[in-house]
């Protein structure tokens, strides 16, 4: 595995610090479920897996991959979406 620096975007950073208190687990499925329609996934597969340390969630779709530069630019801390999201009450709709 290779090191790629990935610093926050100073402005995004200040925006998604205000939606900490509100986001939850419901949001953040829904947010993942979302990408996964957008990758065009005809099958997501969510699988909840108990352990030692809690629970872990696991989010896997068929959908069309990310290239490199977008999964850097996509899993920088408080990286920035322009497109409207679903939210978590429509997940599903």
């Amino acid at each position: 595995m290779r090191y790629v620096p990935n610093p926050p975007d100073a402005a995004a950073l200040m925006m998604s610090a205000r939606s900490f208190g509100d986001y939850d687990l419901l949001s953040a499925l829904a947010d993942l479920i979302d990408n996964s329609i957008k990758a065009r996934a005809r099958v997501v597969h969510i699988t909840c897996v108990r352990n030692d340390a809690g629970i872990e969630v696991r989010v896997r779709d068929d959908g069309e991959g990310m290239s490199s530069s977008e999964l850097a630019a996509g899993m920088g801390p408080a990286s920035s979406n322009d497109s409207p999201t679903t939210s978590a009450s429509s997940a599903g709709d």
